[in-house]
């Protein structure tokens, strides 16, 4: 178990309480209540003492579930919310328990809610005199969470000035309507087969949208949208995002999109595109290039991959001459340790960067400058001049991936 200093106005307890595992059942038992007595400790010189929490994390594994355990946890809550706390984080690892999300919301001073692993329906009977309108609350996290339509309706009506609200894999809904939040800037969704969404936000500025299916998002009715993160797997061939002069970033992750397949942004401001993908090769870099092509000029554009074919260049040459962009960054971050004997052809061809940032392994990094250097020297060694691939390239940096998801700078 581990909690942060007592005394301190931001509380983490970080606790497992299993019934069985090494050391027999018994055992675990002991080192569990061990754990609650501790944790019972520390609360109860809060509530004595009446120190302020400003923040409050409780992150919880069951494997074994009580009455007893669950009388505490809500006694912990209840604790943290009597002494004023403004940002309030439960985690439930190990088991969906239920969670009275209404006593919750009727703090005074509540500005950041998230939920993790909880079931909200339970509670769906208490009468509606136990939901308050919480106008302190900022940030509302739900995360594979049971709760219906009608409750996440009425969460989202009675709480009008949220900024910031995720949810995510949300279990026992068929549609989200977002509405009538006056302030709300940030949105991630998960969307399902069977789920419908409605937003209606013109004061969006940052939409993480996540579904199985998706044929048409018009982010024209979002003017201030700044950011655009699409991932998921869609099946229509088109996909139309719509026009829109505020957009700067979009993030395209783990996007199933096949050759015959288009996505249509109208964005003319759009600098920065992150493209992520488990694996590269001909018929996704063919699309990543026509897709880059609506404009000649970006500011950056970040490419993550886990593996990559041979890419055919001669194929590439002959059937996509379309207008040389010109990319100014180029972030290549590559997990694989095989090397791809066109890759570094294919990336210059199609980006001309300025700046070429690679993260990758010790193995990848040694043959992507020596692929550098090989053409840097066959320029030098003939009377072509310069060639295209490297005629804009100034600056080339390396880091290479540890054990501990640590980058270390490992040349330029």
């Amino acid at each position: 178990m581990a909690t942060s200093l007592v005394d301190s106005s931001q509380l983490a307890i970080r606790s497992s309480f299993r019934g069985e595992g090494e050391g027999g059942m018994e055992d675990q038992r002991t080192r569990g209540k061990i754990d609650t007595d501790i944790v019972e400790k520390i609360m109860k010189r809060y509530m004595d003492g009446k120190i302020p929490i400003d923040k409050f994390e409780l992150f919880i594994d069951i494997t074994t579930p009580t009455g007893y355990l669950f009388f505490l946890i809500d006694r912990w809550l209840d604790i943290a919310l009597q002494n004023g706390v403004r940002d309030l984080v439960y985690i439930n690892l190990g088991y969906h328990s239920s969670f009275n999300i209404f006593e919750m919301l009727t703090a005074k001073y509540l500005r950041e809610l998230v939920l993790g692993n909880c079931n909200l329906v339970y509670f769906f009977s208490l009468p509606t005199s136990h939901v308050g309108n919480c106008h302190s609350l900022r940030k509302l996290s739900l995360t594979n969470v049971t709760l219906d339509d009608d409750m996440l309706q009425g969460l989202l009506s009675n709480y009008p000035l949220i900024e910031n609200l995720i949810i995510l894999y949300c279990h026992g809904r068929k549609k989200l309507e977002v509405r009538n939040l006056q302030k709300i800037r940030s949105l991630s969704i998960t969307i399902g087969r069977e789920q419908s969404v409605k937003i209606q936000a013109p004061t969006l500025e940052h939409l993480s949208y996540f579904s199985y299916s998706l044929e048409e998002l018009d982010i024209a009715e979002y003017p201030n949208l700044k950011s655009l993160e699409l991932s998921g797997c869609f099946a229509p061939r088109r996909i139309n995002i719509g026009r829109s002069e505020s957009l700067r970033v979009l993030k395209i992750k783990n996007v199933h999109i096949f050759y015959s397949q288009k996505i249509e942004v109208d964005a003319p401001n759009l600098v920065l595109l992150e493209y992520e993908v488990s694996h590269l090769y001909d018929k996704r870099f063919y699309w990543l290039m026509e897709f880059l092509a609506n404009s000649t000029s970006w500011s950056q554009v970040s490419i993550q991959f886990y593996g990559c074919d041979k890419i055919d260049m001669e194929y590439l040459k002959q059937h996509y001459r379309v207008a040389t962009l010109q990319v100014d960054v180029l972030d290549v971050i590559l997990e694989s340790r095989d090397d791809s004997p066109t890759l570094v052809d294919a990336l210059l061809w199609c980006f001309h960067p300025r700046r070429l940032n690679i993260s990758s392994s010790f193995k990848m990094i040694r043959y992507f400058m020596n692929r550098l250097l090989h053409m840097k020297n066959s320029i030098h060694s003939t009377s072509h001049g310069n060639k295209p691939q490297l005629s804009q390239l100034k600056e080339v940096k390396a880091y290479k991936f540890d054990r501990k998801n640590e980058n270390s700078e490992a040349g330029s």
